[in-house]
């Protein structure tokens, strides 16, 4: 036996909500099998605001609950799915014309309310666009954005109705997380996919929005139904949506913000019906109609609902957490690609690290982790990895965090990349993810330049795996028929991802490398300067020039050095590191810096003794 809560709206005749039912007023049909409701939490206002065209309806009102009501959460969902072009000022584009007019009504709203809302895009990928944010100028930034951001208006058709589905199963899945009842306002060019060819879908897009208390209010912004699939309009994609989720469905308008001030209005007063399913099968989809006893009303529910075992829950929420990073940072995880040399003249062979902490116990059982990276460009996917690690602290080496590093490799070419990383523990629920944005330059050609430099610490408990490629790449000494990922010792190369040592003890060790070096009259004369300089730009110290003539520069044609600095003999504080080839060939590219801080030392721990 479990309880199923599933958030309904109460309407007249003339599509009003209707405050004031009792958990008497309620009917559940679940596959067919008569239900009572066994809990009712109604949140509505004492008055009801207008829709555009209507007048307010006058059943008898019930005071509000006590307490300050929850803030409304609205999610904005912009579909760039088979639309091509971008907006500009002067286009006609009925997308445009959408997204303007939306911003135009966020302009008109309060600057702070308590109402929060999250932006998202669902194209060939569904990602976060504005986190939640109870700013309506945020909102009206964000979409300002998205107007110009071709990597949304591709218009691709390779990844058609598909997308739009598989975009929502991930949003749902995503907002089960977020406390409370919630609407989905989706603004789609067209009717959507065939409900007819995708049956299975929409049931279970309507479960998903059962499990998160979310509602979708689709808008056609093509301002007439387009007939991509057989069949009466209420059959059309977008009709299915709002009916099988308890949303409503807008079409044949140009009111482009009607389908936001019905969800608001609807949103607003919103009963929580609870009831117990005595014969609760995990993983079976189960048929749910709702009503009302009154007379002349009609209500807006979920059509299915589905409980899930913990492991395809598991499962939903790690594809969501690839899908929607955003919506899954816990500051667990962390990643970053350093590009380290040129493979060619116009792509990199670049460093891709993921870092994260896992707690040890001392009586030796195993830590798992599973974690995964998607590198991203214009491109759908252009590099991935997954693993899965297993720790276990030595024997004497104590409980305690240990960090761990993995590093791959992947040829990259000049461009903004979108890197997500996951980990989830398999014993537990919900994933971290996180997902940051890098910049890979250009290859300078025709002259030296300076790559890095990239700070680091020597391992020491930590751990650092590498992969085949990536410990190829860092120790040209390991063997050329290693197979699997390789794990260092003590004294490997641990990237900081987060440019602050550990501790006033450590030691930060710094790569630079000087490449462009192809041709050897290009090195002659040059040296690569090194200095360390505090916060106020005293030189702390400096190290020995190392010339670039007379070594093997190999393949790449750089030249590599690492620095390693004693921290115990730094003062707290900020610092610079700064290397720079002199003569100069190029001031952009001969020049480099990277600021790190060393922290205090930990206070000493309060005495315990007698005075």
């Amino acid at each position: 036996m479990r309880l199923m809560v599933v958030d309904v709206v109460a309407l007249d005749e003339q599509g009003h909500t209707v405050p004031g039912l009792a958990r008497e007023d309620f009917e559940i049909e679940v596959d067919g099998k008569s239900h009572e409701a066994d809990t009712l939490d109604a949140t509505c206002g004492a008055e009801q605001a207008d829709l555009p065209g209507g007048t307010a309806t006058t059943a008898s009102v019930e005071p509000p609950p006590r307490g300050a009501p929850p803030p409304r959460r609205v999610v904005i969902a912009i579909s760039f799915v088979g639309v091509r072009g971008a907006c500009r000022s002067e286009s006609d584009m009925d997308p445009c014309v959408a997204l303007d007019r939306l911003k135009r009504e966020f302009r008109k709203r309060s600057r702070l309310n308590e109402d929060e809302y999250l932006v998202v895009s669902i194209g060939r990928t569904v990602r976060v666009e504005q986190p939640f944010t109870h700013n309506p100028a945020d909102v009206v930034r964000t979409i300002d954005r998205m107007e110009d951001d071709l990597t949304l208006w591709d218009g691709s058709a390779s990844y058609g109705g598909d997308a739009l589905l598989n975009g929502l199963d991930a949003l749902l899945d995503s907002l089960g997380r977020v406390p409370g009842s919630k609407v989905l306002v989706l603004y789609n060019n067209g009717p959507g996919p065939c409900p007819a060819t995708n049956e299975a879908r929409y049931d279970g897009i309507a479960a998903r929005a059962a499990a998160s208390r979310t509602a979708i209010y689709p808008m056609d912004v093509s301002g007439y139904l387009l007939n991509s699939c057989p069949g009466a309009v209420e059959a059309h994609g977008l009709t299915r949506l709002a009916e099988m989720t308890g949303g409503r469905v807008t079409a044949k308008t140009w009111n482009h913000t009607l389908a936001l001030a019905r969800a608001e209005h609807d949103l607003d007063c919103r009963y929580s019906v609870g009831f117990y399913d005595r014969d609760a099968v995990l993983g079976r989809d189960r048929a749910l109609t709702v009503k009302v006893r009154r007379p002349g009303l009609r209500v807006l529910h979920p059509s299915a609902y589905v409980f899930r075992s913990e492991d395809a829950e598991r499962k939903d929420l790690l594809r969501a957490a690839h899908q929607l990073p955003d919506l899954f940072q816990g500051g667990l995880v962390r990643t970053h690609v350093f590009p380290l040399r040129p493979s060619g003249r116009k792509r990199w062979d670049c460093l891709v690290v993921v870092d994260f902490p896992v707690d040890l116990s001392g009586s030796g059982d195993a830590a798992i982790r599973d974690f995964g990276v998607t590198v991203r460009g214009r491109a759908a996917g252009v590099f991935r990895f997954d693993r899965r690690v297993t720790l276990r602290a030595r024997e004497g080496a104590g409980a305690g965090e240990r960090r761990v590093s993995f590093m791959d490799r992947a040829t990259l070419g000049p461009g903004e990349y979108e890197i997500d990383a996951v980990l989830v523990d398999p014993d537990g629920r919900v994933p971290s993810a996180v997902r940051e944005t890098v910049r890979v330059p250009e290859v300078p050609i025709s002259r030296p330049f300076l790559v890095g430099p990239y700070l680091g610490n020597p391992a020491g408990r930590d751990v650092v795996i590498q992969s085949p490629s990536a410990a190829r790449a860092a120790d040209g000494a390991l063997a050329s028929d290693l197979r699997g990922d390789y794990i260092g010792g003590s004294t490997s190369f641990e990237p900081l991802l987060v440019q602050r040592l550990q501790n006033a003890q450590s030691e930060v060790a710094v790569l630079t490398l000087a490449c462009g070096l192809e041709r050897r009259r290009r090195a002659e004369g040059r040296v690569v300067r090194r200095a360390l300089l505090d916060e106020d730009g005293a030189d702390v110290g400096s190290l020995s020039p190392v010339p670039l003539a007379g070594f093997d520069e190999g393949e790449s044609g750089c030249r590599t050095l690492l620095d390693r600095i004693p921290a115990r003999g730094l003062r707290p504080g900020r610092y610079l590191f700064e290397a720079a080839i002199e003569p100069a060939p190029d001031p952009d590219t001969a020049r480099s810096s990277v600021r790190f801080t060393v922290p205090s030392p930990p206070d000493p721990p309060a005495s315990t003794g007698p005075p």
